[in-house]
């Protein structure tokens, strides 16, 4: 039921998500088992923020992340905190509360390998704080994800596309042709390190936070 809800939301279908992860929240909570009640808050979290239905999403998301702190369970920190970002930046909230935790998401889950989530979250750290910022370097950014998705073979979530979307428009509208072209297409050959290290530099600048 996990799984499933975790595929459906993903995919954009947050009823039959949350109706699936309720059944595993349920099971796992009787059973005591932490870890899977961490990553299971996370799958409601997301689906509460993709219903907008916020004040909820904000708390399952915050449980998430404190079962997870408590266990040292990195890789669902990481995603409690990026998910818990997305709400915020949806309630509208000032963006310097939601850098802090989408540095810390991305710098777990650089470190833990995990490719396809960096690819996400340098795809909202661009939308969310980059968009008005530092727009050349939010190219070159989400130009990176965009490569680094074919590498791996595995496309954007249909639930994170129009978020995605509405990032690379908005860059378009600032930036001229020539501009965006060439940003474009240098970010496309930036190893991974160093674009998670412009990234981690960006949200790290005053201005930006």
């Amino acid at each position: 039921h996990d799984y499933l809800g975790f595929v459906a939301w993903l995919s954009g279908e947050q009823q039959e998500a949350e109706e699936h992860c309720a059944v595993a929240l349920a099971a796992f909570q009787r059973s005591g088992d932490l870890r899977a009640t961490a990553t299971t808050l996370v799958n409601l979290g997301a689906c509460a923020t993709y219903r907008d239905e916020l004040p909820l999403a904000r708390q399952r998301l915050e449980e998430a992340v404190a079962i997870a702190r408590r266990l040292a369970f990195q890789e669902a920190i990481a995603w409690a905190l990026h998910e818990l970002a997305i709400a915020e930046r949806r309630a509208r909230r000032p963006a310097r509360e939601t850098a802090a935790m989408l540095r810390e998401a991305l710098l777990v889950h650089h470190s833990l390998g995990d490719r396809w989530r960096v690819a996400s979250v340098l795809e909202e750290i661009v939308g969310s704080l980059l968009v008005r910022q530092d727009a050349q370097r939010g190219v070159e950014i989400l130009a990176a994800t965009e490569a680094l998705r074919e590498q791996l073979g595995t496309p954007i979530p249909p639930v994170e596309a129009p978020d995605r979307d509405a990032a690379r428009a908005a860059l378009e509208r600032r930036l001229n042709a020539g501009t965006f072209a060439s940003g474009w297409a240098g970010g496309r050959t930036r190893e991974l390190d160093d674009v998670v290290d412009l990234a981690i530099d960006a949200i790290d600048r005053k201005s930006v936070v």
